[in-house]
């Protein structure tokens, strides 16, 4: 007969090793980014439009899945006649630099109505706390086309929803 004592050890690293190896304690994989986001960005002068320097405003939504891929819809107006709110698409994916949310994000755009991908932006979170979920990104341009400058605003929609 095992001794009771022996018995109760041997039932208590058996289920301690079931808690370690289990979803509860493994490194948490979900991304910092996933949500429902709003955005304005603001170019205070392009020549993609028109071959002159205008500039640009747009704002718009976009949901970032737990794989770091978005889809999103905007509009963005100018001063150019036929050029004034104009909608559309975009999609994209980010990625953690170095694997880490605290070196900043290399983001990719498509913007398909026209015929831009790959529009690549640098961006950064906001108040981050060690990789975890954040509430604001501040984007860069880093190679959009039309001589553009760009300061880009992200927001989630509702704080804390990418756990």
């Amino acid at each position: 007969m095992t001794h009771p004592s022996r018995f109760g050890c041997t039932i208590i690293t058996m289920l301690a090793s079931l808690l370690i190896s289990s979803s509860a304690f493994a490194k948490d994989i979900r991304s910092p980014l996933r949500g429902t986001w709003s955005f304005s960005q603001y170019v205070p002068s392009t020549t993609l439009l028109t071959g002159s320097p205008v500039p640009l405003v747009a704002v718009g939504t976009f949901v970032m899945g737990k794989d770091n891929r978005f889809t999103g819809h905007g509009v963005f107006d100018t001063p150019v006649p036929d050029l004034q709110s104009i909608e559309l698409d975009l999609n994209g994916s980010c990625a953690a630099r170095e694997g880490k949310s605290a070196n900043g994000y290399d983001c990719s755009f498509n913007f398909p109505d026209f015929q831009l991908e790959n529009v690549r932006r640098y961006c950064v979170p906001m108040a981050n706390s060690h990789g975890r979920c954040f509430d604001e990104l501040r984007c860069v341009d880093i190679d959009e086309p039309g001589e553009t400058v760009a300061l880009i605003e992200f927001r989630r929609q509702r704080s804390g929803t990418c756990e």
